[in-house]
């Protein structure tokens, strides 16, 4: 199960409302406001950044649709309410949207590992705006923080110890993107080469090792390659009867096993991005979020390729010191490229297939088959591996993550 919360927020008349501390393996989520040109785009000016993270941590994943909401309130009218309370349902939302798809796919277990689903909704998130020639992945708007600032101008983007945005996280949630991201499928480390997008649940089966997707296409000079790892920090019954009852499961009155410092209770693995088969000498970007500087257990990129060719990803256990069996850390990933091999049926080789190219088949027909501008209609290089889907509407995810929370709330486990 992912846990889902709304970040922190003043209430009326300034007064801080309730706030989640310690939330390591779900996600935070802050709102969202319209820009000027009516796009959910700006961080709201009603969201608190410096209470909930232990530490220096940076505790917003994710910003969604928050401020000036519109929806069906008593007597069947139309009300508009502002909150993080209205962020966070378009978040579960979307998970249920994405478990759906898992089971109309016959996807088991592994896509249903809150790791994945975390990675998943923060990899396809909006940083930038795509200018159309798919460099910035298809991305619809650019985000901009309180003080007006984009990604490029965040500590995040500029420094390899901080993943994420202290004000918008990875960003703003994107269904659409986030369907296509999932939709990609499960593909395994040490196997045969990955797609330039996918997503992994991680087993290791060495301590310190090294974990390796090797993607298998030349990725375009000057496109984004965009890597999310996530795992858990550790919790444990308390060895002195922490679970009462030795069900497993947290119920009434059940404690946990306390900690010192976050280096007892969390493992540090560390995110490269290097050329084809370079052991992390040479690397394009890396991000290693310390325990020691942060608590991170998160790790994200989003970084610019220097050269067309083949790239690695590497997942890096750096202190894998904690857990049982020790060391042994899963983890979630996701990453999201552009490749440089040509398109079937983008006959003007401009980057996707249109209308323009069956144009430019129709005046000379030795130019491909009218079947590869059929099946890839639509699509540009960097979704040429999965097909996207219309997004969803704010009040079906809306709807969706209400019913999810009020689910949940009957049976809410305890654990962050």
């Amino acid at each position: 199960m992912l846990n889902v919360i709304a970040g922190n927020e003043t209430g009326q008349g300034g007064i801080l409302g309730a706030f989640p501390t310690d939330n390591f393996n779900g996600m935070t989520i802050g709102a969202s406001a319209k820009s000027i040109d009516g796009f959910y785009r700006e961080v709201a000016d009603f969201n608190i950044f410096n209470l909930d993270a232990v530490g220096p941590r940076t505790s917003i994943d994710l910003i969604a649709p928050g401020k000036d909401i519109e929806m069906i309130g008593p007597g069947n009218n139309v009300v508009t309410r502002s909150g993080t309370s209205f962020a966070s349902p378009h978040v579960t939302g979307t998970v249920a949207l994405l478990q759906k798809h898992a089971n109309n796919s016959g996807w088991i277990v592994n896509a249903r590992r809150h790791e994945v689903m975390k990675a998943v909704l923060m990899n396809s998130a909006d940083k930038l705006k795509d200018n159309g020639d798919g460099n910035l992945l298809g991305m619809t708007r650019t985000v901009l923080d309180s003080n007006g600032n984009d990604w490029l101008a965040s500590e995040a983007a500029n420094n390899a110890l901080i993943p994420v945005d202290d004000e918008f996280g990875a960003g703003h949630l994107n269904a659409d993107r986030a369907f296509t991201q999932f939709q990609s499928g499960e593909q395994d480390a040490a196997g045969a080469d990955v797609s330039v997008i996918g997503w992994d649940y991680g087993t290791p089966t060495t301590i310190f090792g090294d974990y390796r997707y090797a993607i298998g296409e030349p990725l375009r000079q000057g496109s984004r390659l965009a890597v999310t790892l996530t795992w858990d920090r550790i919790v444990e019954f308390d060895i002195n009867d922490g679970d009462m009852n030795e069900n497993g499961r947290y119920d009434q009155g059940d404690t946990f096993e306390p900690y010192n410092t976050l280096d007892e209770v969390v493992n540090d693995l560390d995110l490269l991005i290097v050329p084809r088969g370079d052991d992390g000498t040479n690397s394009v970007a890396v991000s290693i979020g310390d325990i020691q500087d942060g608590g991170y257990n998160l790790e994200h990129l989003f970084s610019e390729i220097p050269t067309t060719g083949l790239y690695d990803i590497i997942v890096r256990h750096f202190d894998n010191s904690v857990g049982i069996p020790l060391g042994l850390q899963n983890y979630g990933i996701a990453w999201w490229g552009v490749s440089d091999a040509p398109l079937s049926g983008d006959f003007d080789a401009d980057g996707d297939v249109d209308g323009a190219d069956f144009l430019v088949w129709q005046r000379n027909t030795s130019v491909g088959n009218l079947s590869d501008w059929q099946s890839n209609y639509g699509n540009s290089a960097s979704l040429a591996t999965a097909t996207a889907v219309p997004e969803p509407s704010t009040c079906l995810l809306l709807s969706v993550g209400f019913l999810l929370a009020c689910q949940l709330s009957r049976s809410k486990d305890q654990r962050s």
